[in-house]
């Protein structure tokens, strides 16, 4: 028992096997202090190994670390991690697991077989998915392309890169080949559709030279410029050129 749902999760399952131990109101981060990370609900094998990464293993050195450095690391995911290193519920999320996957959909209103229209839609899907994977502090390995043909005839279409990532410039580049390889020109296009599994977590180091790493720093910081406007003013304030013509869209969906 506890005044919050996290830390009565966490209180039953080291009071295990009967699973009845009470944690006082006002003694929630004395509870959680001494234990392992790990052991916080949603925080799973990824952000196990990007906070240990940082030299973070206790919830007790998780709950030191300022706001601001968790959200720069983990995106709105560290807003989750900086609450719940305090017992904190994070009701304002959907889910506190890590997503298993990220992808955004659209289904057009008239089945399409035009090339501008098909590749504006497969850029403003490719943007708006890689924006929440950003969010949620990932970065992606395996990018997925559903083509759905009229008569609804689905075909999925996926390549794993040699590193995770999370800018707009890879998976856009990425999808593009993808749908230039995999479209039956002969056949109009019902719905297209994007999809990222294979997540590591965005503050986890890669392998790269000098040259890769100075150019990836630049693509972040237009990423993060990028992602404030349309925070700001709204998603489709700042588009990359490819979906800038009108994508006649139909009904889209999204799943995380």
């Amino acid at each position: 028992m506890a005044a919050t749902r996290l830390v009565a999760k966490v209180a039953s399952e080291q009071a295990k096997p009967r699973g009845l131990l009470w944690v006082p109101p006002g003694s929630e981060a004395a509870f959680l202090a001494t234990l392992p990370v790990r052991r916080i609900p949603g925080i799973g094998q990824v952000t196990e190994a990007a906070l240990h990464g940082l030299g973070i293993h206790t919830v007790a050195q998780l709950a030191a670390v300022p706001r601001e450095k968790l959200e720069e690391a983990f995106g709105l995911w560290g807003t989750a991690l900086w609450r719940k290193a305090r017992g904190h519920d994070s009701y304002e999320f959907l889910t506190d697991a890590e997503p298993k996957s990220i992808s955004n959909n659209q289904t057009f209103g008239e089945d399409s077989d035009d090339p501008q229209q098909l590749h504006a839609t497969l850029s403003f899907l490719s943007q708006k998915a890689t924006k929440r994977m950003r969010e949620a502090g990932l970065r992606a390995r395996t990018l997925t392309l559903t083509i759905r043909y009229a008569g609804f005839e689905t075909h999925s279409h996926a390549r794993t890169l040699g590193q995770p990532t999370d800018l707009d410039s890879v998976t856009h580049a990425t999808f593009r080949a993808l749908f230039e390889q995999h479209w039956n020109r002969r056949r109009k296009v019902r719905l297209l559709g994007v999809s990222f599994t294979g997540f590591t977590a965005a503050a986890e180091p890669e392998q790269l030279s000098l040259l890769e790493a100075g150019r990836r720093e630049r693509l972040e910081r237009l990423a993060r410029a990028t992602d404030e406007l349309r925070d700001r003013f709204g998603f489709d304030t700042v588009q990359l050129g490819g979906s800038l013509p009108s994508r006649k869209r139909g009904g889209e969906e999204a799943k995380k």
